[in-house]
């Protein structure tokens, strides 16, 4: 099994559904807001495409994010595929896990097929490598969920850290900016709000995703919409926005976080100084627990979220 054969089931699953965040929608000739993208949207739509071919012009940090977007997918999957005793609950989601963690590897080490723009001799890999073998062998062996989560986000907390990835906007991205490419990009397939009710999204299998499902709490970010607009998904019709600058895929990102808030609390009555590199890399859920953390009420954390993620701003340590 490999993940160009697996690829269109990768668009059905609960949790790695920022793979069908947006479908094929735009072509190195688009413009951006600068101008009007109907057609892109249309034309893209129509055709299949892949992951963006980064081989000819990728840098290292382009690999290394690669890699942590991937296991992001495994720590949104792994409690779907396998269960608190071990038991396997859906063959398929976790045969698609060793698929995910196989990728992983090809792009850490010299398995791969590609050309390499990390240099395997690079002693930060090693490891890094060494940590994904321990983490292969527990997912081979179907380990419960509370051991191999952590191994995950230690794998992948140690590949931001080693490489000192930047997981957040260089500037504050900007939410009107974001709707003007949702709506201009993105609504013929997911709507105007992000439900997929639209004739196009009607003729697509798999459909896309419903933008506004409450099960994407606990697994969408900013970063993780981001990674994947930047880089694609191999083996399925999700590309890569070659068409948008880095800021206008935040600015995307951010948007399509504000709108999954079109239910929640208008007004919050808590302000909490919030960094943007939180803000970033935070699922909602993720958000909820760390204003928890400082002590926001259970009934504000709703409205507080819906308004950071409305309203994004520096905070005093930005």
């Amino acid at each position: 099994m490999d993940l160009v054969r697996s690829g269109r089931r990768f668009l059905h699953r609960s949790s790695v559904v920022t793979v069908a965040l947006f479908l094929p929608l735009l072509t190195a000739d688009a413009g951006g807001p600068r101008g009007d993208r109907a057609d892109v949207a249309a034309a893209g739509a129509a055709a299949p495409s892949a992951a963006r071919d980064l081989s000819k012009g990728e840098t290292s940090t382009d690999t290394v994010h690669r890699a942590l977007g991937i296991l992001n997918y495994v720590l949104g999957d792994y409690p779907i595929a396998v269960g608190p005793e071990g038991e396997i609950l859906n063959d398929l989601e976790y045969r698609e896990q060793i698929v995910l963690l196989e990728r992983v590897h090809d792009i850490l080490t010299e398995a791969g097929p590609e050309p390499r723009a990390l240099d395997m001799r690079d002693p930060r890999l090693d490891p890094l490598r060494q940590s994904l073998h321990e983490l292969r062998e527990l997912v081979t062996q179907a380990r419960p969920p509370e051991l191999v989560i952590p191994r995950v986000r230690g794998l992948r907390d140690d590949l931001v850290s080693s490489f000192d990835l930047q997981l957040a906007p260089r500037a504050l991205p900007s939410v009107a900016r974001g709707r003007t490419l949702y709506r201009a990009a993105c609504a013929t397939c997911h709507g105007p709000v992000g439900r997929t009710q639209t004739a196009l999204a009607e003729q697509l299998d798999p459909r896309p995703t419903d933008l506004l499902s409450r099960h994407l709490d606990q697994t969408l970010s900013p970063y993780q919409t981001f990674n994947v607009v930047t880089y694609g998904v191999e083996g399925t019709a999700m590309p890569a926005f070659v068409a948008l600058t880095e800021a206008e895929r935040w600015d995307l990102a951010f948007y399509v976080m504000a709108m999954r808030q079109r239910a929640a609390p208008r007004k919050s009555d808590t302000h909490v100084d919030v960094p943007l590199r939180v803000l970033a890399r935070s699922t909602d859920a993720d958000l909820a627990r760390w204003l928890a953390d400082r002590g926001v009420p259970a009934e504000r954390r709703a409205a507080e979220v819906a308004r950071l993620r409305r309203q994004p701003h520096l905070s005093n340590s930005d």
